[in-house]
């Protein structure tokens, strides 16, 4: 064989050889975490979250010292992490750690931390706007409480509704509000007759809160009985006078012209009358 031929077939297999390696040489992951935090803590719960730079798993590790950690996740591949922690103690520090794709921040061996409070007795904020009265049947209630207190509506005794109250928008980076607002849509109170309404909001710890009213409904229109007036007098003046059947606001017009405006059960309005032809 020409030895020109022999040095090119060498040539060529230590070029594959050396793609072939090059092709299989491993990938370095550049995988980060970043924003470790606990947050939204109460006196047994709160939730471990952090991002990372590419899809990943979420894995965390806690507990009340290094030596007893328990490690919880999920494999779902995702930015932004968040892993929540139930059944804690009320007022203990807790220490914890990360870890997506097998990437372990610890804080550099320190550890992360967050401590839960002690537990909560106060009552929920509760507050709601009504009317002691409607026209009609139907009534919508809004107020404000505690944030994911668990509310429920009950009227005339019997409930009728419940909701959590729940935070429907949240900018990233804004802090969670301490209160909400909640609103009952559509209640069907009981036609003419009072109907007396409850909502109770009760907290995560068990911690409860009642606001009660009674709400009038009316769908009659008001009766007005007038005193008879004579067709025909010889004064320039006359006494109105009539009686209404609930509280009501009225109005007297004479000759296309407003001359009064009241409230009340009872009405007596002297009239200036113009001369006029029979």
């Amino acid at each position: 064989m020409n030895k020109n031929k022999v040095n090119q077939s060498v040539l060529k297999i230590f070029t594959l050889i050396t793609i072939l390696l090059f092709l299989n040489l491993p990938l370095i992951s550049a995988l980060e975490i970043s924003g470790v935090q606990a947050q939204y803590i109460d006196s047994t719960s709160a939730s471990i979250t952090w991002k990372t730079d590419e899809s990943a798993d979420s894995f965390t590790s806690f507990g009340k010292d290094k030596t007893s950690l328990q490690k919880i996740g999920d494999a779902a591949l995702v930015k932004t992490h968040n892993i929540p922690l139930e059944n804690l103690n009320p007022n203990t520090e807790y220490v914890y750690k990360v870890e997506s794709n097998n990437l372990i921040d610890d804080n550099k061996g320190n550890l992360y931390t967050f401590k839960t409070p002690a537990p909560d007795t106060t009552p929920p904020a509760l507050n709601v706007t009504a009317p002691s009265a409607i026209t009609g049947t139907t009534l919508d209630l809004s107020g404000t409480t505690e944030l994911n207190a668990q509310l429920t509506l009950s009227l005339n005794g019997k409930e009728i509704s419940s909701q959590k109250a729940v935070l429907i928008i949240k900018k990233e980076n804004e802090p969670l509000p301490s209160t909400v607002l909640f609103t009952f849509l559509d209640i069907t109170l009981i036609a003419n007759q009072p109907n007396k309404l409850k909502i109770e909001a009760t907290d995560k710890a068990g911690n409860k809160a009642t606001w009660e009213s009674t709400i009038t409904t009316d769908n009659k229109a008001p009766q007005i009985t007038l005193k008879p007036l004579p067709a025909l007098i010889a004064a320039t003046t006359q006494l109105l006078e009539a009686a209404i059947s609930e509280e009501s606001n009225y109005e007297i017009i004479l000759n296309n012209k407003s001359i009064a405006k009241n409230k009340g059960t009872t009405i007596s309005q002297q009239l200036s009358l113009k001369e006029g032809i029979k």
